[in-house]
């Protein structure tokens, strides 16, 4: 079973409340959502926190998306407990703070994990904020079992690849017409401004296809 799983906080001390933030007629989370659902995935769900919970479900339940709700701050835990909850073996994980993420690559990689055996995969050279990574549950229910460092727990996958000793790691270039050292995340209110100049100019009501944006990022640089 492959779950998607989407982490998202609403308490974020950069740009809180990021995740609802408007954009094009939505919120910035919704636009994840959206792209997100196009992953094939048995499971797509929403990881959160308590207190952000009561503002994030039913904007989950409108894309498809189902709620699992977890530690705020031990991310990796949380993502441990959705994984025994839905007894997934595969997981993608994309965060909330990403309305441009690239679900075409999401979609391959997820492809070529299963082709592979690996515990964890992903693509480089994508702009930040466009990936996903792409897990073996098991490889992370031992990382959650063995790590105590605040930052493996804060981030979910440092243990599994920084330690490539004891897992299958792979990394592979991003694919054609998808690679930019851009920058396409929210973690600042200059982010998001940008992110609202890169709708106003690109979006006209469907996802955006990810070569608009790769040529976007040339055209406006920062």
């Amino acid at each position: 079973m492959t779950g998607l799983f989407i982490q998202v906080r609403l308490d974020s001390s950069r740009l809180p409340g990021k995740a609802l933030l408007p954009l094009a007629g939505m919120t910035v989370v919704e636009h994840a959502f959206r792209a997100l659902a196009e992953v094939p995935a048995d499971y797509h769900i929403l990881l959160t926190d308590p207190l952000s919970a009561p503002k994030l479900t039913a904007l989950a339940r409108k894309w498809g998306f189902r709620t699992w709700i977890g530690s705020r701050d031990n991310v990796l835990t949380r993502f441990a407990g959705a994984i025994r909850h839905f007894h997934v073996d595969t997981f993608i994980r994309a965060t909330g703070d990403n309305p441009l993420v690239d679900w075409q690559a999401a979609a391959l990689a997820l492809e070529c994990f299963k082709a592979g055996e690996w515990d964890y995969f992903g693509f480089k050279n994508l702009p930040l904020g466009g990936g996903v990574e792409i897990v073996n549950a098991a490889a992370l229910l031992e990382a959650d079992a063995n790590t105590h460092e605040p930052y493996d727990r804060e981030h979910v996958t440092p243990y599994i690849y920084n330690n490539p000793e004891k897992f299958r790691v792979e990394l592979r270039e991003a694919p054609d017409g998808h690679r930019s050292s851009g920058r396409i995340t929210m973690d600042t209110r200059a982010d998001y401004e940008y992110i609202l100049k890169a709708f106003k100019d690109l979006y006209r009501g469907d996802i955006i296809p990810f070569d608009q944006i790769i040529r976007w990022l040339s055209e406006n640089e920062r």
